[in-house]
């Protein structure tokens, strides 16, 4: 009796032990889930070395935060010589880096890929060549990290042809190997490594199967690799990008499919839920008995028979929009998808402001809300990463306006889940806004930019007499403002009376 007495009493202890340890796990569970997935405050930094500084492609890390690429040159009007530091960016902003030097060597790395593999961590892929020697005897060089940023191995390759390689990207594999591509327009190069780095296989191909490169990516169903590209299989048409099916284990091609008309590069495609793909990237849409183009910022979800399911296609398209240079779309959560780019494009040195565009979606791509960051220098979006709690990180160069060589500072902007850079509507260190309006001096037309329902655009002259009250759609609004003397206006865009944004305008 006494036994089962001291047998019972040590079960209850037991027991009372047990659903504290079991507390305590959840309670540790909640914890980091909250600590990772939690909605936290936006931030941005611009990184000024006093050369030319270009942010890169950008990565989630395994605490929720960012690993990713910044290059460095001095100013020159050349813009190939960059040296690589590598970022690492927590969920609140703080930074660590460092630089990748080999000695009498220029290396400069544009992509890397997350690698789950162990041990976890990085792949970086660059362009590299000896000091003293020409760009066309350069090599290729890949180093994989691990996730504490630590090197644990390089390996270099040289391909015959010194072209090769402009355009580049990795994949993961699903038995761990690793996959390599590159373009250039002519041709395309497969190479496959080991999880070590050692070349396993390799497949070159010319006209018409080669095309220009911009990913690499699963299928719906995770069966087969694709490799988006722009102008392979292209036979005349309207359908102009297509993705090239690849046998992981062979890298023979098994087929290819062409994306909807007028969409092109820069694009991203990728896996998306219930066996559909998820596309973004640039609509270039030429009208020709108007003699006109219409250039947009677009989104695709495509079912398995590559048919669009939704589609979206964002800002004006009298002006030139350009997808984000590596990856414009991107979602951790399907219910959130970010897409964003460049509005107001000009050439590399831009002579008139320009806007970060970006836009969050829902899973059937309609628009919740937009943002216009800038507008007060020339911006160029390069990437974009969704974030686990929300938000998206956005890496772009800026310069001043009129600039005659490359000196531009890396731009990284973290916008919380409603947009915002410090949990509210308002940022002092760079201009954010969910309407535009310009040209600004402008004349005869006045566009309106607001991706919002329901607003209405009002003009006033400077003694505060309203002259032109426009109801806004959810695109772009053009207004005809010929009949307005010349001077100075100020504007305010309001939604259910309340104050959207507010701005001044010149007319010439």
């Amino acid at each position: 009796m006494t036994f089962s007495l001291t047998k019972q009493f040590k079960m209850q202890k037991h027991n009372r032990h047990y659903i504290r340890l079991k507390f305590l796990l959840s309670a540790i569970i909640i914890v980091l889930f909250n600590r990772l997935y939690a909605q936290h405050p936006g931030f941005s930094m611009r990184l000024d070395f006093g050369g030319d500084d270009v942010p890169s492609m950008f990565v989630l890390d395994e605490n929720g935060g960012f690993v990713g690429i910044v290059n460095i040159a001095p100013p020159t009007d050349s813009f190939y010589v960059h040296q690589t530091s590598v970022y690492r960016i927590s969920q609140f902003g703080d930074t660590t880096s460092f630089r990748i030097t080999k000695q009498d060597t220029s290396l400069m790395f544009y992509r890397l890929t997350k690698v789950r593999s162990e041990p976890s961590g990085y792949i970086l892929m660059g362009l590299g060549f000896k000091l003293g020697d020409t760009q066309y005897s350069r090599f290729t060089i890949f180093i994989r990290l691990d996730s504490e940023l630590n090197i644990i191995w390089q390996k270099i390759y040289r391909f015959n042809d010194p072209y090769l390689g402009y355009r580049y990207y990795g994949l993961e594999l699903t038995n761990n190997d690793f996959l390599y591509a590159c373009s250039n327009l002519n041709k395309l190069y497969l190479l496959k490594l080991s999880s070590q780095g050692d070349s396993i296989t390799s497949k070159i191909t010319m006209n018409p199967e080669a095309g220009d490169l911009w990913g690499l990516t699963y299928n719906a169903d995770s069966t087969k690799v694709l490799a988006n590209t722009e102008f392979a299989y292209y036979n005349g048409g309207d359908s102009i990008s297509s993705a090239i099916e690849i046998d992981e284990e062979t890298l023979d091609f098994t087929g290819h499919w062409f994306y909807p008309d007028y969409f092109r590069g820069p694009y991203r495609g990728m896996p998306y839920t219930e066996n559909r793909m998820l596309a973004g990237g640039r609509l270039q849409w030429y009208h020709y008995n108007e003699d006109r183009v219409d250039w947009m910022i677009s989104a695709y979800i495509l079912d398995s028979d590559h048919n669009i399911i939704h589609q979206v296609h964002r800002t004006n398209p009298d002006t030139i929009s350009r997808a984000a240079e590596i990856y414009g779309i991107d979602y951790v959560d399907p219910s959130i998808i970010y897409l964003g780019g460049t509005h107001n494009l000009q050439d590399m040195i831009g002579h008139q402001p320009s806007w970060i565009y970006i836009t969050r979606l829902n899973d059937t791509l309609g628009v919740v809300y937009e943002k216009y960051i800038g507008g007060d220098a020339y911006y160029w979006t390069n990437n974009i990463t969704a974030s686990p709690d929300g938000g998206v990180l956005i890496t772009a160069t800026v310069h001043d306006i009129g600039i005659t060589y490359f000196q531009r500072d890396a731009m990284i902007i973290k916008l919380d889940a409603n947009g915002s850079i410090t949990g509210t509507t308002e940022n002092k260190s760079i201009p954010i806004s969910d309407a535009i309006v310009y040209p600004n001096p402008g004349c005869d037309v006045l566009q309106v930019s607001c991706g919002l329902p329901g607003t209405v655009f009002n003009l006033y002259d400077m003694s505060g007499k309203i002259v032109l009250i426009e109801k806004l759609n959810s695109f772009t609004t053009q207004i005809n403002t010929a009949l307005l003397v010349t001077g100075g206006y100020f504007w305010i865009i309001t939604k259910n009376n309340n104050l959207i944004e507010k701005g001044k305008w010149i007319k010439e």
